[in-house]
């Protein structure tokens, strides 16, 4: 009875233990650690292989069972280090509490002309997600590091009809809608994707 008891409390464990392993091909650890669950899982199963075949006493096999639960302990409770932990995304900017609602700060309505002369309101990105920056044409510094990183979000959610980016001018009076067209055109992005705005 003792050796049922133990044969059901590692097989419980090992179970809880495959299933707590990162699903993380990546990493070096998670690899090690169902290595060495394999490895448990190999050597116990020819234990108890022998003891049922041999006729042996199960005293031993409970005595191996035992170790190789201590050891799984051990692997547990590494993995508790090395599961990443999810933390909840950060909410930014303004908001107040009007009784027991949160009411967050919203952008006020506004009108833009972009790179094809369309204008370009609230309204028309009504139920969109749109990623926003500010640039201007001329600019030789940071300006071309931002697109090259908005260029990665355009190419990310390329798949996404409900999301748009939309480029504001710093510089209206150089940037013009024919400058911001050619902008545009010299990123080879499309234009109701992504919207350069002036005005």
């Amino acid at each position: 009875m003792l050796l049922l008891l133990t044969i059901m409390k590692y097989s419980k464990a090992m179970k809880l233990l495959w299933h707590s392993i990162p699903v993380d091909h990546q990493s070096a650890n998670s690899e090690r650690i169902r290595l060495v669950v394999a490895m448990c899982l190999k050597r116990s199963s020819s234990v108890l292989q022998n003891v049922f075949t041999s006729g042996r006493s199960p005293v031993p096999l409970i005595t191996q069972l035992t170790r190789h639960l201590s050891v799984l302990a051990v692997v547990g409770s590494l993995l508790q280090g090395c599961t990443p932990k999810q933390k909840p995304l950060p909410i930014f900017g303004q908001r107040e509490l009007i009784g027991t609602d949160t009411v967050y700060h919203t952008i006020g309505n506004f009108t833009f002309v972009d790179q094809d002369s369309a204008t370009i309101t609230n309204e028309t990105l009504k139920d969109k997600i749109y990623v926003a920056d500010f640039f201007f044409t001329s600019c030789r510094t940071i300006c071309p590091i931002m697109k090259t990183q908005m260029l990665r979000v355009y190419q990310a959610t390329r798949e996404m009809p409900d999301v748009v980016i939309l480029s504001h001018t710093i510089d209206p009076e150089f940037d013009t809608v024919a400058l911001l067209r050619d902008f545009a055109q010299r990123l080879d992005v499309e234009s109701h994707r992504w919207h350069f705005l002036t005005g």
